[in-house]
């Protein structure tokens, strides 16, 4: 038997309320359940208006399957209207976005209106090119605060 497990940090832009978000998580996690034999549960920032967590976890006895049923799971979430997933993380050898492109993705939110959070601290920060988003946004006009002791 294989467990499948994977975490969608999430952002809710159209929330304003408790209330608000709870009934858009409800919908997404039904949603997910309705449509895919999972479990699925919001697992963090509860008291957080417009930000969720939710955990989804599958188990299957072929390997194929269960990459197969998260990935369509993967889909869904990032199709669905009230949320947006951006994944800027790296790791070896697995880079979402280049530099260039989390740069691009930082500047153009903030231009529309967006509150945009980067959390990066300590080393990440200064040797995880911390610097090169700040210089792209006070390039593109956008103000910057860097706040340290904060990290991911």
């Amino acid at each position: 038997m294989l467990v499948a497990l994977e975490r969608f940090d999430l952002r809710i832009p159209g929330c304003g309320s408790l209330k608000e978000k709870r009934h858009v998580v409800k919908t997404l996690t039904g949603g997910i359940r309705s449509k895919f034999n999972v479990a699925v549960a919001e697992v963090d920032h509860h008291d957080l208006w417009q930000r969720t967590t939710i955990a989804v976890s599958a188990v299957s006895g072929d390997a194929y399957h269960a990459k197969r049923v998260m990935h369509e799971v993967e889909k869904f979430v990032e199709r669905w209207a009230e949320v947006e997933v951006i994944d800027c993380g790296k790791a070896a050898h697995r880079h979402n976005l280049s530099q260039d492109e989390i740069n691009a993705v930082i500047v153009e939110r903030a231009l529309a209106g967006r509150r945009v959070v980067r959390l990066k601290g300590g080393d990440p920060f200064v040797f995880g090119r911390g610097g090169e988003e700040v210089a792209a946004c006070l390039a593109a006009g956008v103000p910057v605060q860097v706040v340290p002791g904060i990290t991911a």
